[in-house]
């Protein structure tokens, strides 16, 4: 275990801990407990990389031993369709408003495509993921490819809710766990460089 500060988690709906009717702590919760810290959940259901623009200043913070990104299941939907350009180009403003060897990233996950016919489609989000996976290894970001993670899991019915987006008990158990092993990792190299 590693004395940290903060870690600040800024994205949309699956960051917020959305359980179908409101905003939960079950992300937030999960991160406190697992790597004894404090946690700022700046997640907002519904968000875009652009929309999430208009607040990076308010979340800039030195205190922040990491920030944790997750977006783009809304930016790949239907009905909000960011440009996969803008979306890249959002990114990269986010990492360069934070220190960015404070910055990890996370791919948007799968959906169940039959739960969110009209809304969204892992055709379209698979593209997204891949703009973050690259972004990670171009600029040599610490990345959590929950996309890859969570693709073609035979339990992934169980890691949704029954919209087939946001997160169950399950689902935030398992990104809780990539999140925790993840900075564990990153704080034990620091240690040791």
């Amino acid at each position: 275990m590693f004395l940290m500060q903060k870690i600040v988690c800024f994205g949309d709906s699956i960051t917020a801990g959305w359980n179908g009717v409101q905003e939960t702590r079950a992300l937030t919760d999960r991160l406190e407990r697992g790597l004894n810290c404090r946690v700022v959940n700046a997640g907002i259901p519904g968000e875009t990389t652009r929309q999430a623009r208009s607040r990076i200043e308010e979340l800039i913070d030195d205190r922040a031993n990491w920030i944790i990104i997750l977006f783009g299941s809304n930016d790949a939907s239907y009905h909000k369709g960011i440009p996969a350009d803008e979306f890249r180009g959002n990114l990269i403003a986010f990492i360069q408003s934070f220190h960015p060897y404070r910055v990890i990233l996370v791919t948007p996950p799968p959906v169940i495509d039959e739960k969110q016919i009209g809304k969204r489609e892992n055709k379209h989000i698979v593209q997204y993921a891949a703009i973050v996976r690259d972004l990670a290894n171009a600029m040599s970001l610490p990345l959590i490819d929950l996309y890859k993670i969570m693709n073609g899991r035979k339990d992934l019915i169980n890691l949704l809710l029954d919209d087939g987006l946001h997160f169950s008990h399950d689902g935030y158990d398992l990104f809780a766990q990539h999140i925790i092993e993840r900075i564990n990792c990153l704080e034990e190299n620091k240690k040791k460089a």
